[in-house]
């Protein structure tokens, strides 16, 4: 008897595994639970998200409700990026990418269609001596001076650029700075547009690799990596290096053997001409200084909450 039962037991189970109803215990469910989602998105060239990413520093809005549009890895040379969370770590993959691209074109007084590309279309770029100055004005004013004698790629061919002491804005967590040192040897003609001052190497056995002293840069990035601000040649310490107190394009014209008393004699007369660059237009001339109609919207709204002290 005890067997017949036990024989009986063992079909209902069998019955109860093999019905409709039962048979997804013999199969494992996939979990439900979303992955991660991935800091970039690189499968679509449109990225859709219901968040609204709002810059506070320089009261500007970037919308994301709707499609945005994302450049293709073919057209813009580097992989397609969209992110809303600045990272450490991602600000400074960023800034190194484009510091690779002006390395590669040969220095900053050469721009390249690469580096062009990672520009956003409202940037500003800010240095003691040049700007506030847009994009378009930006690259004229590099391609004049590269075919107007001062071509830094052929004047300093092995010229490099270190940064350190990384830190991101503690106000602003789309922007990164960073302490710049630029090392070289002049081997080459330097011409200074316009003044009629040339800078020659010295004999070949006195030629030796400079270094100028640190000077603080910043970059603001957008989210999908677009440098939107960029600021150089602002000196920490006036009495290290070979710029001798100056920095970034002047920096380096000095350790090339430009005497500092030049600049520094002449730097109100360049002051009051480079403002009055922004009323001309000739590739003769460029402008050292944009209009204020040509600077973006954000500088606009930047200025009037009173985040630009001067200019």
């Amino acid at each position: 008897m005890n067997g017949i039962v036990s024989i009986w037991l063992q079909y209902y189970v069998l019955f109860l595994l093999l019905s409709p109803c039962c048979f997804g215990l013999l199969i494992p469910k996939e979990s439900k639970k979303p992955e991660n989602p991935s800091l970039f998105y690189q499968e679509s060239n449109q990225v859709t998200t219901a968040e609204q990413f709002t810059h506070d520093e320089y009261s500007f809005t970037t919308g994301i409700n709707s499609h945005v549009e994302v450049e293709d890895n073919v057209n813009n040379n580097h992989a397609s990026y969209y992110t809303l969370d600045p990272t450490f770590d991602l600000l400074v993959d960023w800034t190194l990418d484009f510091v690779d691209a002006v390395d590669l074109a040969g220095g900053m007084t050469r721009v390249s269609v690469n580096q062009q590309q990672m520009f956003a279309e409202d940037f500003v770029f800010t240095s003691p001596a040049i700007g506030p100055i847009s994009k378009n004005d930006f690259i004229s004013l590099m391609n004049y001076y590269q075919h107007n004698g001062l071509d830094l790629g052929s004047a300093i061919p092995d010229l490099t650029v270190s940064y350190e002491g990384w830190h991101q804005d503690p106000h602003d967590p789309w922007r990164i700075w960073a302490v710049a040192r630029y090392s070289g040897t002049h081997t080459g003609i330097a011409k200074l547009p316009g003044s009629g001052l040339t800078l020659s190497p010295k004999h070949p056995s006195e030629q030796e690799r400079f270094t100028t002293g640190p000077e603080l840069q910043s970059f603001l990035w957008t989210p999908s990596k677009k440098l939107m601000f960029h600021t150089v040649g602002y000196i920490g310490d006036l009495h290290t290096g070979s710029g001798q107190g100056h920095g970034s394009l002047h920096g380096l014209l000095v350790s090339m053997g430009l005497p500092p008393l030049y600049l520094e004699s002449t730097e109100s007369i360049r002051n009051v001409s480079n403002w009055f660059s922004q009323f001309r237009q000739s590739e003769d001339a460029p402008r050292v200084k944009s209009p204020y109609s040509y600077l973006p919207q954000w500088w606009h709204e930047r200025k009037s909450k009173g985040k630009n002290i001067q200019r």
